[in-house]
This record gives structure tokens, sequence and C-alpha cells, in this order.
């Protein structure tokens, strides 16, 4: 009945050290296949995973220049941020917000642009073939053209020069 105890007491501690084996495991493949890029639906993207702080924290860890070591940026939601580094939490932060700033600008002249019709054509410009996605700006000209017309209406013969470099709508 003694060996029966010894048993069982080695199984348990077996299976606890197999338990942190498979910790070991999943936290190495996780740091693992966040860093490959793949396109297995099974396997997730790096923005989309949260990881927790790796509990490799002393300077001789092989997975020291991990983002697994680093904080979460509130603003572009990726872990790059060096625990402790100010200067680099602040200089990260203006660089954030500035491709926010630009990010949301372009998003918003994009959105202004989707019901601008070519006063040539009489066409959404946006709803063209990709590469006609084109607005042909003149100066001082509040109208709309795509590109495509502009240049047309530019190169039409028999218009006199002044109304050809002129706004086709106003003339």
């Amino acid at each position: 009945m003694n060996t029966e105890a010894e048993e069982e007491l080695n199984d348990a501690e077996d299976e606890e050290h197999h338990e942190d084996d498979a910790i070991d495991d999943r936290s190495s493949v996780s740091s693992v296949s966040v860093s490959t890029d793949t396109d297995s639906d099974e396997e997730l993207d790096q923005e989309e995973v949260h990881l927790l702080p790796c509990r490799y924290t002393d300077k001789n860890c092989p997975f020291a220049e991990c983002n697994v070591h680093k904080e979460l940026c509130d603003i572009c939601n990726k872990y790059c941020l060096v625990p402790g580094d100010t200067e680099e939490q602040r200089s990260h932060a203006i660089q954030c917000t500035k491709v926010h700033i630009a990010e949301s600008q372009y998003a918003n002249a994009l959105q202004q642009s989707y019901d601008k019709m070519c006063n040539i054509c009489i066409e959404l410009v946006l709803n063209k073939r990709t590469r006609e996605q084109r607005f042909g700006i003149l100066p001082k000209c509040p109208h709309v053209f795509c590109i495509k017309c502009i240049r047309n209406w530019r190169k039409a013969e028999g218009i006199p020069i002044n109304i050809r470099n002129g706004c086709p709508k106003a003339n």
C-alpha cells in the first residue's frame, strides 16, 4: 500500500510537471504564431491576440525583443511601448496621433467624395473604373470633373484657348 501511495504521489507530481510544460509550450507557441504571418484561419493576427505580459522578465530572456514584453498603446492598440521608457512612449504617442489624424482626414475626404459627379460626363467619379477614379481640379473652380473628361476638354480643338483653360461648366 505504501508503494501505491508513492506511485500516486509521483503520478500527481508528473501531471503537475506536464501541466507546467503545456503552459510553457503554449506561451512559446503563441509568441511564435504572433510573429509569423500565415493565411490559416485557425491562427489569429497579432492585432487580434491580447497577450498577457511575458513571464520571462530577466535580461537573458530569449524573447526579449518580442512584443510580448511591451505595453499596449491605447491609440494604435499594438504592443509596442517599452515599459519604463517614458520618452519613447511620448514620442510614439505623438507619431500615433499624427497617423490617426491623417487617417481620419483621409476617411473624411473620401466620405465627402462619394457623391461627387463629373459635370461633363454626369457620372459619379468614384463609381468609375479604379483607374478613372481621379478628380480633375481646376484653380478657382468649385465644379467637379473626372480627370479623363477635363483632359479631353483641354485637348479639344476649335475652342478658344481662354475658354479651353477655364471651367467647362462656367463657359
